[in-house]
């Protein structure tokens, strides 16, 4: 599942996060991944107690949803 696996970013010292600066008022709803079956990365995921919803589909994809002041937004 290249591409597949959300990463984390470790900023550097005297850099602000954009989550610092960005606007205020958004709030996490829901992140779904969809697989192709079920996998190790699947297992992987739940075993670390994420809150995170698995679908399966006929291609890998991550979507993310937020609550914004204007309204719901989704990523895919």
């Amino acid at each position: 599942m290249p591409g597949l696996i959300p990463f984390f970013i470790r900023w550097l010292p005297g850099t602000t996060p954009p989550a610092q600066t960005s606007p205020k008022g958004c709030t996490y709803q829901k992140l779904t991944l969809t697989l192709p079956a079920s996998t190790l990365l699947e297992k992987w995921l739940r075993s670390l107690n994420l809150s995170i919803d698995f679908k399966v589909g006929p291609e890998a994809s991550l979507t993310l949803e937020i609550q914004s002041p204007r309204g719901p937004i989704k990523f895919t």
